[in-house]
């Protein structure tokens, strides 16, 4: 893999991963219930918007990459939400579990790969393998996956808490820590600053740092540009209620009057 090439392929790219849907419930809360002593939720409105690997695809394409979609079956999520407060109350998981995705496709369009693996059966090693030993252009994953070894030419991309997970660790790999820097470790060991910022809410923010990430490795900026665009975009993520996907003008508009 040469992230260093004079020219990128495209601004195309395939995303792979666990499909999921995220259902938000606002509702109120001004009485506890009679026969317990538990809340009584009043919902009020419902949305759903995209999850998991749908959220990334959705993040790149707003991103102006042109994305082809390959996933497993959806997973649903239903977060209930005191509309007042903004505060969670309940998540509830709906997981499915999938088949192994096969990919047979010609990959010489595209400019890299990214892959969003819950650990849903999706995405198994050996097609990880078999994709980056057929392709040439970048690969990156979000992994929910322990042992992250013989996937040499992958950047893997890994929040604090999966970190800490780790049986083994891969060659490369990028981790998000929330407020605090972001890490790379590699050929070397350094880490970027993230922006400062009141969070509203953080669901999606990984998704929209993937998708930031894959859009930068896409226009071959190097390493550290591409980790400090993408915690600049995933801080307009976490400003905002449920999960977004930010523009590059909206990203440089905000950060232009910081």
């Amino acid at each position: 893999m040469d992230r260093n090439s004079p020219v990128a392929p495209s601004t195309r790219i395939l995303v792979l991963g666990d499909d999921g849907l995220d259902t938000y419930v606002y509702g109120t809360i001004d009485r506890l219930s009679p026969e317990a002593p538990v809340p009584v939720f009043v919902p009020k409105t419902k949305t759903v918007s995209s999850g998991m690997a749908r959220n990334v695809r959705d993040n790149a394409t707003a991103f102006g990459l042109e994305v082809i979609y390959r996933c497993g079956k959806t997973s649903h999520k239903t977060r209930y939400v005191e509309m007042r407060s903004k505060h969670h109350l309940l998540r509830l998981d709906e997981d499915v579990v999938s088949q192994p995705l096969v990919v047979e496709e010609d990959l010489s369009s595209f400019a890299g790969i990214v892959i969003s693996d819950y650990n849903k059966g999706t995405i198994t090693k050996e097609l990880v393998c078999n994709l980056r030993s057929r392709f040439d252009g970048f690969m990156i994953m979000d992994t929910k996956k322990t042992d992250l070894g013989d996937m040499d030419g992958v950047l893997f991309k890994i929040n604090k808490s999966e970190f800490d997970r780790l049986i083994v660790r891969p060659k490369e790999m990028i981790v998000t820590q929330g407020s605090d820097p972001v890490l790379y470790f590699g050929e070397q060991t350094f880490e970027v600053p993230v922006p400062s910022v009141d969070v509203h809410d953080v669901t999606g923010a990984g998704d929209t740092f993937l998708a930031a990430l894959a859009y930068g490795l896409s226009h071959r900026w190097d390493i550290v540009t591409c980790m400090t665009k993408a915690s600049m975009a995933a801080t307009i993520t976490i400003q905002k209620p449920g999960t977004y996907c930010p523009t590059w003008k909206e990203v440089d508009e905000y950060f232009s009057h910081r």
